[in-house]
């Protein structure tokens, strides 16, 4: 658990989507609005900019180990298992996006021969 959560922070992915994300995947909270919400309030309700730190992490794993009866280390386990898949699904749909941006950029080169003959107000056209 510790590892994925250094992972993600150093790519500065350890933002509230991606650790509810990461709840639900090891369904350690419900896929639905309310699970959201409550995974939310676990870390006290950062704002999606805000990047979650390592002992507000810990905390909403305590809170959520004591409102589950178990403990720290079993969550941990839980969350450990998952958190590969998940540091996996995040780089994946980053380089599709990754992918996507350069197409359009190849799409304007052929138009306009280069990137930097193209009109600006053409990236306001391909949005």
């Amino acid at each position: 658990m510790d590892d994925t959560f250094h992972n993600l922070q150093m790519e500065s992915k350890n933002h509230i989507e991606n650790l509810v994300k990461w709840f639900q995947d090891s369904k350690l909270v419900e896929k639905s609005e309310e699970g959201e919400r409550h995974a939310r309030a676990l870390f006290n309700n950062p704002t999606e900019e805000e990047m979650v730190e390592f002992e507000q992490f810990k905390e909403a794993v305590a809170k959520l180990a004591e409102e589950q009866k178990t403990s720290f280390d079993e969550i941990s386990k839980i969350l450990a298992e998952e958190g590969p898949k998940l540091v996996e699904a995040i780089n994946a749909g980053l380089m599709a996006f990754k992918g996507s941006t350069e197409s359009k950029n190849e799409i304007v080169c052929e138009c306009y021969g280069s990137i930097d003959d193209k009109p600006s107000n053409l990236d306001e056209d391909i949005a």
